[in-house]
């Protein structure tokens, strides 16, 4: 079993919020606001951090495949053969097996398959 576990005692659940207000950031040449000539514009900034992690019952029951490169157009078969090892010999039986993976990954991944 997995579980998501937060922080103990947080009323916040682990989210932090640190409010930056207004700051003045550096324009590029796509920026066509009212004043085009201007080196930088103002916005508002507001940063958060949550702390969360896994409470693993029985760590033969999880696998990992890491250091997988963001940008779809660079995945190819080598990638499904890493979901492939770790469902062979990790996962035994007729087991569900669940993925943690966005959403244009797991679209990606099918497509794949």
């Amino acid at each position: 079993m997995i579980h998501g576990i937060t922080p103990v005692n947080d009323p916040m659940m682990g989210i932090e919020k640190t409010d930056s207000g207004l700051v003045y950031q550096d324009t590029d040449s796509s920026y066509t606001g009212v004043d085009a000539s201007r080196k930088s514009r103002q916005t508002h900034r507001t940063e958060f951090e949550w702390k969360i992690g896994l409470s693993v019952v029985d760590m033969r029951a999880v696998a990992r495949v890491r250091n997988i490169a963001s940008a779809l157009n660079t995945l190819d078969d080598s990638f499904l053969q890493l979901i492939f090892q770790a469902e062979e010999e990790v996962f035994k039986g007729g087991e569900q097996i669940f993925m943690y993976v966005p959403k244009r990954m797991m679209t990606f991944l099918k497509v794949m398959a």
